[in-house]
């Protein structure tokens, strides 16, 4: 297991890109921007739940085909 943290805005991404570890990956910030029309700015509530169901659907899809993943990122509920 590898973990990478730190604050917000910190370099995670910049530094260690999930692409990177050579396994499927799933960043729910980016997926949330996605359906935010490309915009990572004012994200509702209502996307970031969206995001949470699509990301605990995708982990317990690749834990039960018995997959490595990589995942950053936590989809808050609150707005931005």
């Amino acid at each position: 297991m590898i973990v990478v943290a730190g604050p917000p805005g910190s370099g995670k991404s910049s530094r260690f890109p999930l692409s990177a570890f050579g396994v499927d990956w799933f960043n729910a910030d980016d997926r949330a921007a996605e359906l935010n029309l490309g915009s990572f700015h004012k994200i509702s509530a209502d996307i970031r739940s969206q995001v949470n169901v699509e990301f605990q659907r995708w982990i317990l899809d690749h834990i039960s085909a018995h997959e490595g993943f990589a995942h950053q990122g936590r989809s808050k509920a609150s707005a931005n």
